[in-house]
């Protein structure tokens, strides 16, 4: 399963940028794909933590969870200058955009709640 999940995931890479570059206009696909790549071995080969599980307890039990090397990407662009110098800001956040990234926070929730 994890060999899949490498190479699936390492195939989908360049698409990932391509896509993120597309909605960022800012960053190249060359320059987002060679952090996905760096990124993907340090999931893959270096075995790097891919989320965090926290929990607590006092009078009930409570836990939270993240993803900590997510392939998705947002944006933050300042749209139009208001009359006060201030700026108003697009936020877009493209939580979950890559299947890897939805697959394992998935897992992660389900981590947590057998925990």
């Amino acid at each position: 399963m994890l060999f899949e999940a490498l190479t699936s995931t390492e195939a989908q890479l360049k698409l990932w940028a391509e896509s993120i570059a597309l909605a960022s206009k800012h960053v190249s696909a060359e320059a987002i794909e060679t952090i996905f790549r760096h990124q993907h071995h340090l999931i893959f080969k270096d075995k790097f933590a891919v989320g965090e599980i926290t929990m607590t307890s006092s009078d009930a039990v409570a836990s939270e969870f993240w993803f900590l090397l997510p392939f998705s990407r947002g944006a933050v662009h300042l749209d139009a200058r208001n009359d006060d110098g201030t700026y108003k800001v697009n936020i877009d956040p493209r939580f979950l955009t890559s299947d890897f990234d939805e697959t394992s926070f998935i897992s992660l929730f389900k981590l947590t709640q057998n925990l």
